[in-house]
């Protein structure tokens, strides 16, 4: 017997929907907090809706969309560029999440086959009827009664193992399993390199001055004109340059002061570093998590708290004797580049060296994601990590406050 998983079509749920109302629907879809967030899946919902509802279907091709929303050659490789099918597949996912919450049931739903790019507009009767139901990527299985217990099992394991292949979609990696793959699987195993993102020197202030005039201070004046990367810095690129290289995916450096905006939206980056990394301080400010400077007091502070928590250092106090340090971790895809990325900045050398740590660690990752909420779906994520300084020394990172989304 063999289990079709695509949906099947009864005249007596056949039920016409207005235009005007899909449109309705589509736009209180792409302004849901799992669309607006992101430039690219908005865009290829809403082409394919139109394109559908203009009555031409037929086009709704993998290269026409390549060429038409993802401005590609017309002759580009379809293979090598999976751009279309990426953005679809996870079109599909937050379709399915979307409609999870009885909040968002319109009476109309758009749903998005798998193996397909024609979208289809379901009533909600479809849907609740006891003919077949949609039921996201597997669409639609009908179990009747009359196929007893075993069938319905079958049914049931069936549905187990296409969720766990749309739950691992998305995570190119031969290792799904470790907490490392979880948070770099968007990163790796990519056809384009990974733009990392560096901060130069920063110009010395008192929190990280030795208290009296040295030798070498004048020849380190002179090199911080020339960009030169902090030694945190070029240690925390060593750890995550050398996590790529085991896993074959390929990465170019560029120094904050000259990355371009448009090197950001081409692909995922990482950013490295905070107060001196202009990127991190500017894609931060929109998050939870995000760094303030000032002349006496460079901390990070929680945009939802009522009271903020104390993770700062004073500048007045010599950084020598500092006996803490923070910094922010994150990975999200940011609404401003469309890309996914990955932040490591501490306020001082022994945040960063800490977040560098924490990222390609598999016992810190694990930790974190034990954290999560059960309803979250590995998608974005945001903590503040501290390290206790000893002689000067990092220790071990601990999570202080997390943020997932």
């Amino acid at each position: 017997m063999t289990l079709s998983l695509e949906p099947e079509v009864h005249a007596d749920l056949a039920t016409a929907i207005d235009d005007d109302a899909v449109r309705a629907e589509l736009h209180r879809v792409v302004e849901s907090a799992r669309f607006r967030t992101s430039r690219r899946y908005p865009t290829l919902l809403c082409y394919i809706v139109e394109t559908s509802l203009a009555g031409k279907s037929s086009e709704l091709k993998e290269r026409t969309i390549g060429v038409e929303v993802f401005h590609r050659d017309p002759a580009y490789d379809t293979n090598s560029d999976p751009v279309v099918r990426v953005t679809a597949a996870e079109v599909r996912k937050r379709l399915l999440q979307y409609y999870e919450d009885p909040v968002h049931r319109s009476g109309i739903r758009i749903a998005l086959h798998s193996g397909s790019y024609v979208p289809h507009f379901i009533t909600d009767e479809m849907v609740e009827s006891p003919q077949p139901a949609v039921v996201a990527d597997i669409e639609v299985v009908t179990v009747r009664r009359k196929q007893g217990r075993v069938w319905i099992l079958t049914v049931m394991v069936c549905l187990l193992g296409v969720a766990t292949l749309l739950a691992l979609w998305g995570i190119p990696s031969s290792k799904h399993g470790t907490a490392v793959d979880r948070m770099w699987g968007p990163f790796l195993h990519r056809n384009q390199n990974v733009l990392i993102c560096v901060g130069p020197m920063p110009m010395l202030h008192p929190a990280s001055s030795p208290s009296s005039p040295t030798p070498g201070m004048a020849l380190l004046d002179a090199v911080q004109h020339y960009n030169i990367v902090p030694l945190a810095d070029a240690i925390t690129l060593s750890r995550i340059t050398s996590l790529m290289g085991a896993h074959g995916q390929g990465f170019h450096v560029l120094n904050a002061e000259i990355s371009i905006f448009d090197a950001l939206q081409a692909g995922p980056s990482v950013l490295i570093g905070a107060l001196n990394n202009q990127w991190t301080m500017r894609l931060t400010s929109k998050l939870r998590f995000q760094f303030q400077d000032s002349p006496d007091i460079s901390r990070i502070v929680d945009r939802d708290a009522k009271h903020q928590p104390e993770w700062a250092i004073y500048r007045a106090k010599q950084y020598s004797s500092l006996i803490q340090d923070y910094a922010v971790i994150a990975r999200y895809e940011d609404p401003t580049t469309g890309k996914m990325v990955i932040i490591a900045g501490g306020i001082g050398p022994n945040g960063t060296l800490a977040a560098g740590d924490f990222l390609t660690s598999e016992e810190n990752l694990t930790k974190l994601f034990s954290l999560a909420p059960k309803s979250w779906k590995g998608e974005n994520i945001e903590a503040v990590i501290r390290t206790e300084v000893i002689n000067g020394n990092s220790g071990p990172p601990s999570v202080v406050a997390t943020e997932f989304w």
